[in-house]
């Protein structure tokens, strides 16, 4: 296994173990067993009490979170897109709690039929915001993925084409050596065209005739 697997493996346990943490506080909070139960004293119990008083229901959304992003670490198919929507949800989180909190002022503040409709209203104008915030996101990650897969090709590119000049440049100057070789006079001595050399052989062979 290669260090970077087993740092996203040691990260997704982490947020396994965050997620399992919330859900048994908001759980106990959910549950509550009354003023004498020994759990309203606890660690888990304080936390979770914590959260729901800041975010409310939206608190849920921690350890589905958290959740979420322990499996993507243990997901191969990791990109740069998923890393951008996994940092950016915590954009449309606090925008969920504003959600919630603008539907508590509606409840506690009417009581008739235009109630259901601010409330209606409300709820369909925060989806909508919602699904364009991850949509912004994801066009974001696609950019920053492209942007970046780019770079890595155009590396890529300069490389091979680096490496082409230097297999041309070797190749030229071994043909150059291959030409001077060829210009260059072998070492063996042509003596057809010395003339003391013939000289000399038609002495001899004049001497063994005379013999």
């Amino acid at each position: 296994m290669k260090k970077n697997q087993k740092y996203s493996v040691a990260a997704g346990i982490v947020l396994f173990v965050l997620a399992a943490l919330f859900s048994i506080s908001l759980l106990l909070v959910a549950i509550d067993f009354g003023g004498i139960s020994p759990t309203k004293s606890s660690f888990f119990y304080s936390v979770g009490k914590m959260f729901t008083g800041v975010y409310g229901i939206s608190s849920l959304c921690i350890p589905i979170f958290l959740i979420i992003a322990g499996i993507q670490c243990f997901s191969a198919n990791w990109r740069i897109r998923n890393g951008v929507l996994l940092l950016g949800s915590v954009v449309p989180f606090f925008t969920l709690d504003a959600i919630e909190h603008i539907c508590r002022m509606i409840v506690t503040s009417d009581s008739d039929s235009v109630m259901v409709v601010k409330l209606g209203s409300t709820l369909l104008i925060g989806a909508l915001i919602l699904a364009a915030e991850y949509l912004l996101l994801s066009i974001l990650g696609d950019v920053l993925e492209n942007s970046l897969s780019k770079s890595d090709d155009y590396d890529f590119i300069t490389e091979e084409s680096d490496s082409a000049d230097d297999e041309e440049i070797l190749f030229d100057a071994d043909a150059d050596d291959a030409e001077d070789d060829k210009k260059q006079p072998s070492g063996a001595l042509d003596l057809s065209t010395d003339k003391i050399f013939l000289q000399q052989k038609e002495l001899l062979k004049d001497l063994s005739m005379s013999r």
